[in-house]
């Protein structure tokens, strides 16, 4: 009995220690704020590590604190922006992708997962980070273009020849000079010879672009040594190795060059033996015993060589004489006459001559379309810039210029797609272009969604790594549009050392303040 009430004893003060130490010790609430704390700590000083250049040192933090946190999308995008800044592209596109598969909604690392791919050569890759991308911003021409050509390289010929037709369509633009180029390798592969050689003609009419040219020409000539065109194939070579002199010994064609050597070789000495067999039978002199009055044809007998247009008389008898040289007449004063040939005239014969007056200065030249359009923008005439805008457009359809001022003439009036649409012609014609693409970010912030316009800014960032400006925009995407302040304090920091004396600056650097507290 004693025993029993002793037992019952320590049961209930083991119950009563266990409640006691629950209700002491922390919540699993209060652990969770503790290790998000320990995190954006953590990531903290991996950014400022990778902001003062101490890329290896910020990658250690991030592995350690990957280990102790796994499968934390914040943790390994950091990680992936870290590897790439190394740069490593292998592993900056593992930890994009990994990110990816955690959280879907993020296809904007698609899109950076993807360039990491094309850096490594593995455009197979490349192409499903695309496609992963394209899903959710499939307005975007320049990634159709780049899915388009990482399916080239992985032989997937037909979906890349559809993600071509797509990237046009997008972008409202035929294919440049390179893209040409692919589309007429791909139509070879697919035995299509027509289309290939259309598609390789096109790409030499336009400005070329890389390699565009070798790949033209090149795609040409295998056209060429396909269908036995010998003589054309020659040609076609020595374009060639004009452009690129290294090319077709560096290409699957090399055995060409040998080929045609050797066909170039027979054609001589069959054109040798053709000679010596005229020669050989050609008729012996008559003897004068022998001779005879040749039969005389009409005079008017003859051939016509059609490239020069010369002829060649059958008629006997001696050549018909060229025809004098003519001579300029008095009418023409202004013919073929040297001053060596004017004989000198006698002092005495020398009549006063009344000299010639000066012609009067020439009129000044008419404004051109472009500056009387610039100058209705300046008189905030902006529906009379648009029209002459478009008549100066008219006048030069290359112009990048004109397509960026017509942009910013429709801005002004309100007319945002058009805006966009010139603003991205003149980004297309120039790409280095800074404030062409500026021009570009402010159109689509009015039409485009935010995704969009984020994808636009990380690629001009991308392009423009040193310009503050584009650099606070995406610092100011990043916080708003993505709720991301820990890129966001990334970026800011970045602008404030590439602008430190921006009008701006003293206002990021108390919001940089108000976002680390």
């Amino acid at each position: 009995m004693k025993f029993q009430t002793v037992q019952k004893l320590s049961v209930i003060c083991l119950i009563v220690a266990t409640l006691f130490m629950t209700g002491c010790g922390p919540s699993e609430e209060s652990l969770q704020q503790a290790r998000q704390k320990e995190v954006t700590d953590g990531l903290d000083t991996a950014n400022r590590l990778l902001f003062s250049g101490q890329t290896d040192e910020a990658i250690n933090r991030l592995e350690i604190l990957d280990q102790e946190n796994p499968n934390n999308p914040e943790i390994l995008e950091a990680l992936a922006f870290a590897y790439a800044k190394k740069p490593d592209h292998a592993l900056a596109a593992f930890y994009f992708d990994t990110v990816v598969q955690l959280d879907p909604g993020r296809s904007d690392l698609a899109l950076y997962a993807a360039r990491s791919h094309s850096e490594t050569d593995d455009p197979s890759s490349a192409a499903r980070a695309y496609q992963a991308y394209l899903k959710d911003s499939p307005e975007d021409a320049a990634a159709w273009q780049a899915l388009a050509r990482n399916l080239a390289a992985d032989n997937q010929r037909k979906q890349a020849l559809n993600a071509f037709h797509e990237a046009s369509n997008r972008s409202g633009n035929p294919p440049e000079a390179l893209d040409a180029a692919i589309i007429g390798e791909l139509y070879i592969d697919l035995e299509n010879q027509a289309q290939a050689e259309r598609w390789f003609e096109a790409s030499l009419q336009m400005p070329s672009e890389e390699d565009s040219e070798q790949r033209a020409y090149l795609g040409l000539l295998e056209l060429d040594l396909l269908g036995k065109n010998w003589a054309e194939a020659e040609k076609r070579l020595a374009q060639l190795d004009q452009v690129a002199p290294d090319a077709l010994d560096n290409s699957p064609l090399a055995a060409a060059r040998l080929e045609l050597a050797q066909w170039r070789k027979a054609q001589d000495e069959l054109q040798a033996q053709s000679q010596l067999n005229l020669a050989a039978v050609e008729p012996e002199s008559p003897t004068p015993a022998e001779s005879v009055e040749p039969e005389v044809p009409p005079a008017e007998s003859t051939i016509t060589i059609d490239r020069t247009g010369e002829t060649i008389s059958l008629a006997d008898g001696e050549p018909t004489p060229l025809p004098d040289k003519v001579l300029p007449t008095a009418e023409n004063p202004d013919g073929a006459i040297e001053e060596g040939d004017i004989e000198p005239t006698p002092l005495a014969s020398v009549e006063t001559v009344t000299p010639t007056p000066e012609p009067e200065p020439a009129p000044p030249a008419e404004p051109t379309m472009a500056e009387l359009a610039a100058a209705a923008y300046e008189a905030e005439d902006f529906d009379e810039a648009v029209r002459l805008y478009q008549s100066a457009l008219a006048e030069d359809p290359s112009s990048a210029p004109i397509y960026f001022e017509l942009s910013r003439a429709y801005y002004k009036t309100e007319s945002w797609p058009q805006s966009e649409l010139y603003a991205s012609e003149a980004m297309r014609r120039d790409p280095a272009n800074l404030r062409y693409t500026v021009n570009f970010l402010r159109a689509i912030q009015k039409t485009q969604p935010r995704e969009r316009l984020m994808a636009e800014l990380i690629r001009a960032k991308e392009r423009f790594p040193e310009s503050s400006d584009v650099t606070l925009a995406l610092a100011r995407g990043y916080e708003r549009i993505y709720n991301n302040r820990r890129n966001a304090i990334f970026l800011y920091e970045d602008f404030l050392n590439l602008a430190p004396a921006h009008p701006q600056a003293d206002q990021v650097r108390q919001h940089l303040q108000t976002l680390r507290y």
